[in-house]
């Protein structure tokens, strides 16, 4: 609760670290091998105890939380570049990736897609594909599990629908856009934030089951002071968390409060 954890992945020194929440100390560092990524690691709970879990361009690495140290390393990977691991049952996450722009990658990004388990071997952890998402892309929003099934969705707003215990795919559905933020699952439906402001809301479960599209912002607003904005910008959902009975979706400079 006193640490942040960030992870520093670029062409230059690439590093793991810890700093002190109140003061910005640095509490660890861990170097790490040079790589181009934009992906957040996760703190998850691993055999009873917290481990960081760090997936990102060609490797997935667990660290201890307290010292830093790299604790195992599972290299059969690509295309993770974005994506964050997701919390998926004991000792099991989900993992995403996608190819790059230029289609580089893809044979290892097809393949590394779906539920990875930690495992205890001769007294140390040793990580396992437990199963692939099938064609199954997460290219910039994280899968997300909720009720029993896992999410992906790809580049151009396909949803995929996994049972998490089988892996078997449920349904490949097309939403109203393409998703940049996180899926989010509340009691019985699960909401996906448009890049341009369409949230889809679906059914949780099985079956593909639509059941809303929302608008959060009007289009003249999005043009408002475009000129401010970088050329690839304009507004996106980039990022959205429920709390309480509100959901807080936030783009490049505005914060919304969503409520019922």
């Amino acid at each position: 609760a006193e640490k942040v954890f960030l992870l520093i992945d670029h062409e230059g020194p690439s590093y793991a670290m810890a700093v002190n929440k109140t003061n910005g100390e640095t509490i660890w560092k861990t170097d790490r091998s040079g790589r181009m990524s934009w992906s957040s690691p996760s703190l998850l709970e691993i055999d009873g105890k917290p481990q960081l879990v760090a997936s990102s361009a060609g490797s997935v690495d667990g660290y201890d939380p307290e010292t830093g140290k790299q604790l195992w390393t599972y290299g059969d990977v690509g295309g993770n570049t974005a994506p964050t691991p997701i919390a998926a049952g004991k000792n099991q996450f989900l993992l995403g990736a996608s190819p790059g722009p230029r289609g580089e990658t893809r044979d290892q990004a097809a393949r590394s897609n779906g539920l990875m388990r930690i495992e205890m071997q001769d007294g140390k952890p040793e990580a396992k594909l437990v199963w692939q998402a099938g064609k199954a892309l997460s290219t910039f929003a994280s899968p997300v599990v909720h009720q029993g099934f896992g999410y992906w969705v790809n580049q151009t707003g396909v949803v995929f629908c996994f049972d998490m215990q089988t892996g078997e795919e449920k349904y490949s559905e097309r939403l109203a856009e393409s998703c940049w933020a996180t899926p989010v699952g509340i009691d019985d439906r699960i909401f996906f934030f448009g890049q341009k402001g369409n949230t889809t809301v679906i059914a949780a479960g099985p079956e593909h089951k639509q059941l809303a599209v929302n608008r959060l912002w009007e289009a003249e607003a999005a043009e408002t002071n475009e000129g401010d904005r970088p050329s690839f910008g304009g507004r996106t959902q980039y990022g959205a968390v429920a709390v309480g009975d509100c959901l807080l979706v936030r783009t490049g400079d505005i914060l919304y409060c969503v409520g019922k």
